[in-house]
């Protein structure tokens, strides 16, 4: 199993998931099956991360959510459940080669009906939402896909937000990719965007060290 706090101490990792995280049993139920069958599990958006993103979700009620990058559903499950029965999650990913993993999980939580799978590049996805008017109208967005894509998927992802709307874009502080160090495409890709983001003032920002990093923008 992979760190599920890189960033933090290993007990100080470990207390957190332990006795700060509160896992939907069903969401539990995925995460512990994806680990357990699926290739690439430390794609998986760790706990502590999701109960965050639910969090979020209810502080804003917000209603109309898109998620670029889905693995297996473990976010999807959980946004899903917090913005309730009159809410719509278009989950974005370039194949559904895991995500129908997810799907049974999806319907025992009773949550299915609530999320919109679109199956084509994330580029290409936001940029039909945008075409087809929903400019503006996006409460919330969480990223996590591709990484070298991530400065393309924050300027489309922002002109669907609405202002006062909240983005999420997962492993800003990637370590193991040593962002920091730019050692990487994709780690050169994160660094930009945290620039990007950082100084644009269509926004305001903030970068959390959960798991390994959430940038968080919250459009004005």
């Amino acid at each position: 199993m992979n760190n599920p706090a890189p960033l933090l101490l290993p007990e100080v990792g470990n207390y957190l998931g332990e006795n700060c995280v509160r896992a939907h049993p069903v969401a539990q139920a995925l995460y512990q099956h994806t680990q357990a069958t699926v290739s690439f599990s430390q794609w998986l958006t760790t706990p502590e991360q999701v109960q965050f993103l639910a969090l979020l979700i209810r502080m804003i009620s917000a209603k109309r959510i898109v998620e670029v990058g889905v693995y297996t559903g473990h976010a999807t499950l959980v946004m899903a459940d917090a913005m309730g029965v009159d809410g719509q999650l278009i989950a974005c990913d370039k194949s559904d080669q895991w995500l129908k993993t997810g799907q049974p999980f999806w319907q025992e939580a009773g949550v299915a009906e609530r999320i919109d799978v679109r199956i084509a590049p994330a580029e290409e996805t936001l940029q039909a939402l945008l075409d087809d008017g929903h400019a503006g109208c996006m409460d919330m967005i969480f990223v996590d896909a591709d990484k070298i894509h991530y400065p393309i998927y924050y300027e489309l992802a922002l002109s669907l937000l609405r202002p006062g709307g909240v983005m999420a874009l997962d492993n800003a502080l990637w370590i193991g990719e040593h962002t920091y160090q730019q050692s990487s495409p994709a780690a050169r890709a994160l660094h930009a965007v945290n620039q990007q983001v950082t100084h644009d003032d269509r926004v305001w920002s903030s970068c959390l060290p959960l798991a390994s990093g959430l940038l968080l923008v919250y459009k004005r």
